[in-house]
C-alpha cells in the first residue's frame, strides 16, 4: 500500500516538473529572440558604433545619449542575463537534482518567475529605447 502511494506521488511530480522544463524552454526561446531584436534595433538606430561617446560629442542630444547608452545596453543586458542563468540554471538542476522531482520543479518555477521579471525589465528599457529613437528621427 505504501509502495503504491509512493509510485502516485512520482507519477504525479513527472509531468510537473516536465511543464516547468518546457516553460523553461520557451522563456529561453523568447529571451533569445529578444535578444536578436535588440541587436537589430541597435544596429538600425545606429547606435552601433566604435567609441561609445562619438554619437553624443557629434549630435550632443540627450535623447541619443540615454538610448545608446543605458537603455539599449540594459535591454541588452537583461536578455543575456536571462539566458546564461536560464542555461546554468537549468543543468545545474537537473544533474544536481537527480531523484528530487519536487525540488527541480519548484527550484525551476522561482527561476522562470525571476527570468520573466528580468524579461519584462529588457522590454520597458527596449520600449523606452525605441521612444527615444522615434523622437530622434522625427524631431531632431
Amino acid at each position: 500500500m505504501d509502495n503504491d502511494g509512493v509510485v502516485e506521488i512520482r507519477e504525479e511530480e513527472e509531468p510537473e516538473r516536465r511543464e516547468e522544463l518546457r516553460r523553461s524552454a520557451v522563456t529561453l526561446l523568447v529571451a533569445v529572440a529578444f535578444h536578436l531584436l535588440t541587436l537589430v534595433g541597435k544596429r538600425s538606430a545606429g547606435f552601433v558604433v566604435p567609441d561609445p561617446y562619438s554619437g553624443t560629442e557629434k549630435n550632443g542630444h540627450w535623447a541619443l545619449y540615454w538610448a545608446s547608452k543605458f537603455i539599449y545596453r540594459m535591454a541588452e543586458l537583461s536578455c543575456l542575463t536571462v539566458i546564461v542563468q536560464l542555461i546554468l540554471s537549468t543543468i545545474a538542476t537537473v544533474v544536481v537534482m537527480v531523484g528530487r522531482e519536487r525540488e527541480q520543479a519548484r527550484h525551476m518555477r522561482r527561476l522562470r518567475i525571476s527570468c520573466n521579471r528580468q524579461l519584462f525589465l529588457g522590454f520597458i528599457c527596449f520600449t523606452i529605447s525605441l521612444a527615444l529613437s522615434a523622437y530622434l528621427r522625427c524631431f531632431v
